[in-house]
């Protein structure tokens, strides 16, 4: 994937705003989805351990729509290693 300045700067914006959150499990840049169905449409996107609807959250809770332009994409997933740490 090319770079694109825009995006990697929004990029580094979210992780600076919210990789520290103990319901984040990851950031990265990634395609839009909507429905489950990729949009084309490039975003940052965030990867919380549980997906609240809006109406769980108060307004401090809730992640952008967008950072500096970039569309943000709120994805659920907690993700762990598989490999055994001995």
């Amino acid at each position: 994937m090319l770079s694109n300045p825009k995006i990697d700067a929004a990029y580094v914006k979210a992780l600076a705003l919210y990789a520290n959150l103990a319901s984040v499990t990851g950031i990265d840049i990634g395609s839009r989805y909507t429905a489950g169905v990729s949009t084309g449409v490039l975003a940052v996107r965030i990867h919380v351990v549980e997906k609240l609807g809006t109406d769980r959250l108060q307004d401090v809770d809730q992640f952008p729509a967008v950072i500096d332009g970039v569309p943000v994409d709120v994805i659920q997933g907690d993700y762990r290693s598989s490999a055994a740490v001995a």
